[in-house]
C-alpha cells in the first residue's frame, strides 16, 4: 500500500488532479460568507475546537457547529468539488 501511495504521489496526472482540487478548494473557500470562511480557517488551519471558536466569535458552541456544517455543506455543493466529494 505504501508503494502504491509513492506512486500515487510520483503520478503527473495525480499531481494535476491534486493541484486542480487544491485551487477549487480554495476558490470555494473563498466564496463562502466571511463568518463561514473564519470558522473553517480557525477549525481546519489553526486547530480550534468549537469551544474555543465559540469563544473567538462570542457564541454558543452550537452556533458554530451550525456555521461549520453549513458551510461544509457549501463545499459540497460546489459543482466543480462535487464528484470529488461523492468519491469519498
Amino acid at each position: 500500500t505504501e508503494q502504491l501511495q509513492a506512486n500515487e504521489t510520483d503520478n503527473p496526472y495525480f499531481q494535476a488532479d491534486l493541484k486542480y482540487i487544491k485551487k477549487t478548494v480554495t476558490n470555494a473557500l473563498k466564496k463562502l460568507p466571511k463568518v463561514e470562511r473564519l470558522v473553517m480557517k480557525l477549525y481546519y488551519y489553526d486547530d480550534f475546537n468549537y469551544r474555543e471558536i465559540s469563544t473567538i466569535l462570542d457564541v454558543t458552541e452550537h452556533k458554530v457547529f451550525r456555521i461549520h456544517r453549513q458551510a461544509v455543506t457549501r463545499l459540497k455543493n460546489t459543482p466543480d468539488l462535487r464528484m470529488y466529494v461523492e468519491s469519498v
